[in-house]
Formats: structure tokens, sequence, C-alpha cells
């Protein structure tokens, strides 16, 4: 039931009005070890390209909040994405970063993803050179 305030009454939340429990969207992810490589990477992106802002939306797979990054030079150009058994870091135009370290995966004519899993050592250098491209290659 809403509840009156100054005189009127409050809507209920949109995005949770009517909706179990159960099928509402999680903030976190589930596991705890990929709550913290999600927290590792969110450092990274921040450490390596300053000045970019961070977007966060529901992603739809439900296993919590995905993260967007955005540059006034690169537009979007990667982002955090949770999944079931990893998480995913994306790059918007990963076809044309250079990857020695063999960090890159994915078959699309533009995105790749680095796929990172509970218990692997992240590979921060890699990473960090691959943000370090993504940021520098304009928009289109």
């Amino acid at each position: 039931k809403p509840v009156a305030m100054a005189g009127r009454p409050r809507r209920p939340d949109r995005l949770t009005q009517g909706t179990p429990p159960r099928s509402r969207p999680r903030t976190e992810h589930p596991d705890p070890d990929l709550r913290r490589v999600t927290r590792r990477l969110r450092a990274l992106v921040a450490a390596t390209v300053g000045g970019v802002s961070e977007r966060r939306y529901e992603h739809g797979k439900g296993f919590g909040r995905a993260f967007a990054y955005h540059d006034s030079h690169a537009g979007a150009f990667c982002g955090i994405m949770p999944h079931a058994n990893h998480i995913r870091l994306s790059f918007a135009k990963g076809t044309a970063l250079i990857d020695p370290r063999g960090l890159l995966q994915g078959a699309g004519a533009r995105v790749r993803h680095v796929a990172l899993r509970a218990g692997e050592e992240i590979p921060e250098d890699g990473i960090r050179a691959l943000l370090e491209q993504a940021a520098r290659i304009p928009k289109s």
C-alpha cells in the first residue's frame, strides 16, 4: 500500500512493483569471489584510464549490475558484465586492439572480451594495455 507523505500518496517503485522477490534485479553477483573480480576490474579501469564516467545498469542475465565506461574522446569503450561463472571485460572496438598475450576472445564483427573466472589470477598488465589502447580509439 502506498504511504501518504506530505499529503500525497507515494508511488510504488516501478521497477519492483508487483515483481516477486526472486526476479528482482541483483545489485551484486551472488558469488563472493566473482564480486571481488568485479571490484578489482572496476578499480583497474579507474586507475588506468582516468577521467572516464562509469554507468551502472542491470544486466539481463540476473547476476548483478553491469558497468559501462565512457570517455569524451573514445565514447563507450569497455564494459564489465557479470555471468553465471565468470565476469566479462568487453571492449566495444576489440577487433582494433593489439593483443600480444592472447587475452581477447570472441568472433563478432567488432566486440571482444576477456573472461575472468573466480580463483584465476587477473592478468593486470595485459588488461591495462588493452584499456589504454581502447581509450585512445576515437568515437566513430
